[in-house]
């Protein structure tokens, strides 16, 4: 059966808003409403403390790891305007080795770009700007472009898995922002004009409620691509594009019932956690024919089983998941390299 990992005090002053884990599952970033962000050793039974990060003039909303290959650094954002990107000191410690300051309200949302695409960091802010804040060997400086998405404002953003063969860079990326306006959207970068701009066709009205967050399925090839979104009106939907050009629509719709705050995928992207209501998370799972069925929902004391199936259609119909940790987010589960972590089988063969 599954069971809780581990379970401490982050002795934070105030509610936690994120919690992100590194890319080898060893150390945990908590940020909470108390202006702090703390560092925490999980890689042993008992988690360690590390260090306190002080930079933030209001509740930090979010945090967000960069790949290993860029060193260890951290970019966090809050409710002051500010986005900050910290990096580890040799002493264990971490600095602000970047600060931007150009939003005219609180930054709710940030998230690296894959690696091979090189080093880059989107922001979605409640002023209704997205940036972009790019590091530029060259000069060793960041540089930032920034957009207007949602007038109403920014609550998510988040960047495409790489579009294709080719130069690294945005040119080979695209954009996902929720908005307060209900909707979702999806940005490429402009070559000519050099500037991002929204996608043709547009995406398609689907939530009633503001978009809390957007997460662009992993491994999408060139050709086929899956954004999930969730919103306060308690919808999760599956969004898929069958071909670069061609027009985003529902694959997938589950009413939960009450206000869903964060989806996540697993790496391999067979598998879904949408948090929602009061400490409760649901996972979906990827079945054989490409639907999407609910697995099982889970809450502060464990996992609830769902209901038995009716007699020939087992639960276990297309369970062969490769291993994988579940990526980072509100589901605390994360990508492994020696941390003793469940992956995507171990869950799913508890329910079988």
């Amino acid at each position: 059966m599954a069971q809780t990992v581990a379970s401490f005090d982050a002795a934070h002053g105030a509610p936690i808003h994120d919690a992100q884990l590194d890319f080898y599952g060893k150390r945990l970033a908590t940020a909470s409403a108390d202006n702090s962000i703390r560092i925490w050793d999980v890689s042993t039974e008992t988690p360690q403390f590390l260090c306190e990060l002080l930079g933030h003039d209001g509740p930090v909303w979010q945090v967000a790891w960069a790949h290993p290959k860029f060193g260890n650094l951290l970019a966090s954002c809050s409710y002051d305007k500010r986005v900050i990107v910290w990096k580890e000191a040799r002493n264990g410690a971490f600095e602000p080795c970047y600060r931007h300051e150009e939003h005219q309200a609180s930054v709710n949302s940030c998230a690296f770009a894959p690696a091979e695409c090189g080093l880059h960091l989107v922001c979605g802010s409640s002023d209704g700007q997205v940036s972009v804040l790019s590091y530029r060997p060259e000069s060793s400086g960041w540089e930032s472009k920034s957009f207007e998405a949602h007038a109403a404002g920014v609550n998510a953003v988040g960047f495409s898995c790489p579009l294709g063969e080719g130069e690294a860079g945005l040119q080979n990326l695209n954009i996902v922002t929720g908005g307060c306006d209900t909707d979702v959207s999806v940005w490429k970068w402009g070559v000519q004009l050099h500037q991002w701009e929204p996608t043709n066709p547009r995406f398609p009205k689907g939530h009633e409620k503001w978009v809390r967050d957007v997460a662009w399925r992993p491994g999408s090839s060139s050709s086929t691509n899956m954004i999930a979104s969730c919103a306060e009106d308690g919808m999760v939907i599956l969004w898929s594009q069958d071909s670069p050009n061609s027009q985003w629509g529902p694959v997938h719709q589950e009413k939960l019932g009450e206000p869903v705050w964060r989806v996540s995928w697993s790496i391999t992207g067979s598998l879904l956690a949408a948090s929602f209501g009061d400490n409760q998370t649901v996972l979906f799972k990827e079945a054989l024919n490409g639907s999407w069925e609910k697995v099982t929902d889970i809450d502060e004391t464990g996992v609830k089983l769902p209901p038995p199936p009716p007699m020939g259609a087992g639960v276990g119909d297309g369970m062969g998941v490769p291993d994988g940790g579940m990526g980072g987010g509100m589901t605390g589960l994360g990508a492994d390299s020696g941390a003793q972590y469940p992956s995507e089988a171990d869950i799913l063969s508890s329910f079988q």
